[in-house]
């Protein structure tokens, strides 16, 4: 059992540097992962009661029986998206759970309407759009779609440098404590790409695809102020890793699709 709270002394440098440096074959290599995705801090908990939250014409309650012959019900919600299931959790919107749920093959997540089981085994093909029963676009961290490099190391290179690329704009919306914490928070994701994509990492980006990656610019969000950038050094001012918002990074894919 290896939780993060517990197994990295929190006012260690040292501790927690060596830890960070093996999240990549912890969670990579772990049976589960557990998410208490519902939780917003330590003491909150995670196994109360569930509000199914939808209207009703949105949902409906079937019995089910368990393979001990226990009696339960299940309730099945719809894919609309005037539906709720796939709203952000509070552990979804942290940039150091990211890459936990990025790695780990098999994912137990006790959400606030839901307890969603993601497995890396799910083909995503068979069903465009959904993954376990619930849609791929309403949760970017858990989304097949976006770990395609990490299941399959044939896949072509600039298949990964896009999936990076659309890792990067969900990363940087997520939100940190210490800002200057943004560079390690993703470093056991990173160092499991380069591994798959054979190449350099630069502050956040590939060599092999610099010049496309230094295209990134501030993701615009309605009546958003422009925020000034950090005072304390984050990262060389070239790269997204320099300012704390949402980016937006493109691909080699992405300009040769534009070109065509």
């Amino acid at each position: 059992l290896w939780v993060d709270a517990l197994c990295i002394i929190q006012d260690s440098t040292e501790d927690m540097s060596r830890e960070i440096s093996q999240m990549a074959q912890i969670y990579n290599f772990a049976m589960v992962t557990v998410a208490a995705s519902r939780a917003r801090t330590v003491n909150e908990g995670f196994q109360q009661v569930r509000d199914a939250g939808d209207p009703p014409y949105l949902m409906f309650e079937r019995p089910y029986k368990t393979r001990r012959g226990e009696l339960g019900s299940i309730t099945l919600h719809s894919p609309s998206p005037f539906g709720r299931v796939g709203r952000y959790e509070p552990l979804a919107v942290r940039a150091w759970a990211f890459q936990e749920r990025l790695l780990s093959p098999r994912l137990l997540d006790y959400k606030t309407r839901q307890l969603r089981w993601v497995c890396r085994h799910t083909d995503f093909h068979k069903i465009p759009g959904y993954v376990d029963g619930c849609e791929s676009g309403a949760d970017h961290h858990t989304s097949l779609v976006h770990r395609r490099w990490l299941f399959n190391p044939n896949n072509q290179k600039n298949d990964c440098l896009e999936d990076w690329s659309k890792i990067v704009g969900i990363y940087s919306g997520c939100s940190l404590t210490f800002f200057s914490d943004k560079l390690r928070a993703l470093s056991a994701a990173a160092e499991k790409f380069g591994i798959v994509l054979s190449d350099s990492y630069v502050a956040g980006m590939w060599k092999s695809a610099l010049h496309f990656n230094l295209s990134w610019h501030r993701k615009r969000q309605f009546r958003a102020p422009l925020s000034a950038r950090p005072r304390a050094y984050q990262a060389p001012s070239w790269s997204w890793v320099s300012i704390n918002e949402p980016v937006i990074m493109y691909s080699p894919t992405y300009y040769r699709a534009m070109n065509n």
